[in-house]
């Protein structure tokens, strides 16, 4: 299975390593500054993790998930936002989600939190899968 993380935070990145490490599952980090190669064809029919990093520098994160959306991904992605609990944070959060974000985790988050939290975005995986495979099924009738 495939994490696909998209961000230019080096500490991100090595956390991220950390994580796929401790949850003892057969995950690949593949890193990505901008995510533009996310939307090349094929890319959505992989199965996959996404973790978008909402402080990217170069692409607005919430138009890259309304873009990977449209593009036909099921994969969750998850969008990682800055962890405060104003109103400009909240609205990030919601906005992210509108935008077609599974959920939202903290920007700063703990090796072993994201871990754990590759099992239930595992389990999102999985039943994307079906969901995919039923609209396949009921296209070839």
């Amino acid at each position: 299975m495939l994490v696909r993380l998209v961000t230019q935070d080096k500490d991100m990145i090595e956390r991220a390593k950390k994580a796929i490490k401790e949850s003892s599952l057969d995950l690949t980090l593949d890193v990505s500054e901008d995510g533009a190669e996310l939307l090349l064809p094929g890319n959505e029919l992989i199965s996959t993790i996404i973790l978008v990093d909402h402080n990217l520098p170069i692409v607005p994160a919430e138009e890259l998930v309304d873009q990977l959306r449209i593009s036909g991904f099921l994969a969750p992605i998850a969008m990682l936002v800055d962890d405060f609990y104003d109103n400009a944070s909240n609205k990030i959060k919601i906005s992210s989600i509108v935008k077609g974000a599974s959920l939202c985790l903290g920007r700063d988050f703990d090796p072993k939190e994201l871990a754990s939290q590759f099992k239930d975005l595992l389990k999102m995986v999985e039943s994307e899968k079906r969901i995919f495979q039923a609209q396949e099924k009921k296209k070839h009738k």
